[in-house]
């Protein structure tokens, strides 16, 4: 977080602070902390959507800055390190439906370090989708929307590669972010758009299908989670069944942005590369 420039971050439709294992975070750091707990906090108070994940970065905010606990996390008491397993709070949450069904409960890989899992108490103006079976009061999957309707923060209060299942840890992410952007993508074929879409992912390498109704221009971009752009395709094709294989990508997070000429919408998807 220190390496980015917080006057970009109204170019992006929304932040990821990932401390994971880390026990000495933005929280509580005194070097470059300060400034970025400020331009933090500013930020979702201005209404920027902010992704947080890091099992220890609550009781640092809890102990050492509780201003920045309370306005950026939402988080205004500290339980436990090893708070149990999540258990879905919010069944019918969108974070627990979309895009993937998240199951009713989910396992951590605790290894005596600090940093696998924080067990938080929500401030009155936030809510949890999960919580923790030993803290039931507590949140393991936090939530602030503005205005209890514009998402703000979702706030993943574990090292997400402590999480048991892979696949689960992934549609985590996912569903976390898309809820905060408020799109789901489109992925399957809409007979009434002027084209359907779909990714895969095989190795390093990511693959597009899509059918076009009609000869157009077609725009794709590919971001990493840093906000490098790794991929920028665009050309005029002709109706029919088409695929674009990406190749070389290194394991992490991509933001796919797909566009046609003829359609308003744009597809925004999350792609993992293992």
């Amino acid at each position: 977080i220190w390496q980015t420039n917080p006057q970009s971050w109204g170019d992006y439709d929304a932040l990821i602070l990932s401390s994971g294992l880390d026990v000495n975070t933005v929280a509580q750091d005194n070097s470059y902390g300060p400034s970025m707990r400020t331009y933090l906090k500013d930020f979702v108070q201005g209404g920027g959507k902010l992704f947080v994940e890091g099992g220890e970065i609550g009781f640092d905010a809890y102990f050492w800055n509780p201003d920045f606990g309370t306005s950026v996390l939402h988080i205004n008491d500290w339980d436990s390190d090893n708070p149990g397993t999540l258990n879905l709070y919010l069944p019918n949450h969108p974070i627990a439906k979309s895009p993937n069904t998240l199951p009713s409960q989910i396992s951590l890989n605790f290894t005596g370090q600090w940093g696998v899992a924080d067990a938080l108490k929500a401030v009155q103006d936030a809510y949890f989708v999960y919580n923790w079976s030993y803290y039931p009061q507590d949140g393991a999957l936090i939530v602030h929307d503005i205005n209890q309707v514009v998402p703000n923060v979702v706030y993943l209060p574990i090292n997400i590669l402590s999480v048991s299942n892979r696949t689960v840890a992934k549609a985590l992410i996912e569903n976390s972010v898309e809820y905060l952007l408020g799109y789901t993508g489109v992925y399957e074929r809409d007979v009434e758009s002027s084209f359907s879409f779909l990714t895969e992912t095989f190795g390093r390498n990511i693959k597009v299908s899509f059918i076009l109704n009609e000869a157009q221009e077609v725009n794709l971009k590919v971001y990493d989670i840093s906000g490098r752009k790794s991929c920028d395709y665009k050309e005029f094709l002709k109706p029919g069944n088409h695929s674009l294989t990406l190749s070389n990508f290194k394991p992490g997070v991509y933001f796919l942005f797909f566009k046609v000429k003829s359609d308003l919408r744009e597809v925004r998807k999350i792609v993992f590369v293992d």
